[in-house]
């Protein structure tokens, strides 16, 4: 059930953290100075003013710092997690309080995960938003009308250092550097370009939608509906029935969501493979922005992010502190190899950077 609080929707966890959520965003703020100079230089003009913004991602203090300067610059904002373990609910009960709907807590099943999915794209009035800031890509998917395979889960790397615009009216993606797409952002087609957010190898926002439309076409043309039991995936399972009874209430939801839809941002690398996938086939419905071969966003997420990340959970869940004298190899590999001295790996281009990073191991 949804709660209303000064006429917003949420559905989080415990709203009396609500306070301690504000303590720590203020001391996120600081941490943050991009995203406050975007507050300062730009709030007046209102440059996302009138646009509706959807976001599936980390429901975290850091994130809570983002929704903000959106709304701050104008933006009506919905928002979910896109991982049912990674939300901090004091940072969901305050921006729940106090700046926009919000549908994530910690700990969700797979069936609440994707009701607050649905819910973070259903504006009160039955529409969709303007943009989709992505982490994972399930929502998307759900509009476009895509099937969900094993082989694209696990994803592939592409080239970094680029970021890629996949155009809404061409088969060929269009190449560019960071120092582009700064321009292009100033300039009349900033509406259509906003950051793509894709982690953890989980397909989110973008699959809700592209199923969506699938099954309404298919709905009009013979009057199917969608079988739950059609598929063992327990996920896609979900998804099938949440848009068998979205089809009962309003057969064109998801077309006309696609339809408004200006552009949607991806920062994982699996969610970049399906974006690339959908292109290929001609069935990308609106503008897309490949964040995660972004310099960087590839070295301070995917290495830095990881090299930090690992040996603090491993030392919480242990209580052991770890040292070493070299943490520089790649990312996750860096840190196994100064726990353990011995690391196998069949990666040659890892394998080379390690040896370059003077790292013992044994092939």
């Amino acid at each position: 059930m949804l709660t209303l609080r000064h006429g917003l929707q949420y559905k989080v966890k415990d709203m009396s953290q609500a306070d301690f959520g504000r303590l720590e965003i203020e001391l996120a703020e600081a941490e943050m100075p991009g995203l406050t100079a975007c507050r300062t230089e730009f709030g007046s003009q209102q440059p996302f003013k009138g646009a509706k913004i959807a976001g599936s991602l980390h429901m975290t203090i850091q994130t809570a710092v983002l929704i903000e300067t959106l709304t701050a610059l104008g933006a009506e904002v919905r928002w979910c997690s896109c991982n049912i373990f990674s939300t901090q609910d004091h940072a969901a009960a305050s921006i729940a309080r106090d700046t926009c709907p919000v549908f994530a807590w910690k700990g969700e099943t797979l069936e609440e995960y994707w009701w607050c999915t649905e819910q973070m794209l259903t504006w009160p009035d039955g529409s969709g938003p303007d943009l989709i800031v992505d982490d994972g890509g399930d929502a998307t998917l759900l509009i476009h009308g895509m099937s969900c395979t094993g082989s694209v889960l696990h994803g592939a790397c592409l080239a970094r250092s680029r970021c890629v615009y996949l155009s809404k009216n061409t088969s060929h993606p269009l190449l560019v550097d960071e120092a582009h797409i700064r321009l292009c952002m100033a300039g009349p087609i900033a509406a259509k370009l906003l950051r793509l957010q894709c982690a953890q190898g989980l397909l989110l926002t973008f699959l809700i939608i592209a199923e969506g439309q699938k099954a309404e076409i298919a709905y009009k043309k013979d009057g199917t509906v969608p079988d739950p039991s059609s598929t063992d995936n327990p996920e896609f399972k979900l998804v099938l029935s949440i848009i068998k009874e979205t089809l009962k209430k309003d057969d064109q939801k998801w077309t006309k969501m696609a339809k408004a839809c200006q552009g949607v941002s991806e920062e994982t690398t699996t969610g970049v493979k399906r974006l690339y996938e959908m292109q290929a086939s001609k069935t990308l419905l609106f503008p897309a922005i490949n964040v995660n071969d972004s310099v960087t966003k590839s070295k301070f997420d995917n290495v830095y992010g990881c090299r930090h990340s690992l040996p603090d959970g491993i030392m919480r869940a242990t209580d052991v502190m770890l040292a070493g004298n070299s943490l520089a190899p790649l990312a996750c590999f860096m840190v196994i190899a100064c726990v353990w001295t011995h690391v196998l790996l069949y990666i040659p281009v890892v394998t080379l950077w390690m040896c370059l990073q003077s790292v013992i191991f044994q092939p």
